[in-house]
């Protein structure tokens, strides 16, 4: 009789619940969530459904014909770090977010102090900061004709032999006037004019843009175009020197021309309030125009500013 050997082994599998068996059948697939069916031999294992070992996530045992993977865990751990890494983030953003916020509110605090000290109103009812767009008070907002501001006494003293007074058509209503005279003798020729302009609040002006702001910087400005006359003009530099006691401020600036005759020059500005007076007063000199008594031409220009500013006050 024949003896027939073992069948022959299946093919090992490589690990896990493949593991080599018995040549019995295979028993049926468990359902899922049933436990597992004790294998032939096997006792079932009573601890199955019980909550995982404290250990869970542990590197499995190595099945049969496995070698452990040196980097098992490492991906793992990664999570770990980045997790650890994000609550650190978190807690540097914390760290930083309450001093940012508190900064906010200080600097809120402070913008509101600033406002509710600079909108305080001074006496003037005007809001330091805040543009002026009206006149303001005490600041003059027509002049007086300059023709009749100028007395006759100044005239007859400083013009004799004048000729009738010529007004310029006025272009900007009852805040400016001017008016100019002159004398054209065989030997004497002078020129006067006399220009009174109140200016009025203007965005272009500086600081606030009162009309008393842009009288200034007109001031200003007419004192520089006089020290440095733009090179086109041809004008020589003037001489310039303060005034006191007339107006708020005021300057003098002296120029002499040589174009074929001699041409001396005095041009006067004086500021009060929003209102600029500028007095212009000239003569020939040289030739057949004989010469004038030494500073008669500053003294005739203070001369008819005091008269133009008695007028506006």
């Amino acid at each position: 009789m024949t003896h027939q050997g073992f069948p022959p082994p299946r093919s090992a599998p490589t690990h896990g619940r493949d593991q080599p068996r018995s040549g019995l059948a295979d028993p049926p697939e468990p359902h899922y969530g049933d436990p597992p069916e004790p294998g032939h031999g096997e006792l079932a294992d009573p601890g199955y459904g019980e909550l995982a070992d404290p250990g869970y996530g542990d590197p499995p045992e190595p099945g049969y014909g496995d070698r452990l993977d040196p980097g098992y865990g490492d991906a793992a751990a990664s999570p770990r770090r980045r997790i650890g890494g994000g609550r650190d983030r978190h807690h540097r953003r914390s760290a930083w977010f309450w001093p940012a916020i508190g900064l906010a509110v200080v600097g809120a605090v402070v913008v509101v102090v600033a406002l509710v000290q600079g909108g305080s109103k001074t006496g003037t009812g005007a809001v330091p900061g805040a543009l002026v767009t009206t006149f303001m008070p005490g600041e003059v907002q027509q002049v007086p004709a300059a023709c009749g501001a100028v007395t006759g006494a100044v005239l007859d003293r400083y013009m004799p032999g004048r000729s009738k007074p010529a007004a310029a058509r006025p272009l900007q209503g009852k805040v400016a006037s001017q008016c100019s005279w002159t004398v054209d003798d065989p030997q004497r020729y002078r020129f006067m004019e006399v220009v009174i302009q109140a200016y009025t609040p203007s965005g272009l002006a500086s600081g606030n843009g009162s009309a008393t702001q842009a009288a200034r910087d007109a001031f200003v400005g007419a004192r520089v175009a006089k020290q440095f006359p733009p090179r086109q003009s041809k004008q020589p530099k003037a001489k310039v020197s303060d005034v006191s006691r007339l107006g708020q401020e005021a300057f003098i600036a002296g120029q002499h021309y040589n174009r074929g005759a001699l041409l001396d020059m005095e041009t006067l500005l004086v500021r009060d309030r929003n209102v600029l007076i500028t007095v212009i007063f000239e003569a020939r000199m040289g030739g057949r125009y004989g010469p004038d008594p030494v500073g008669m031409l500053r003294s005739g220009a203070q001369a008819a500013a005091r008269a133009a500013l008695s007028g506006i006050r």
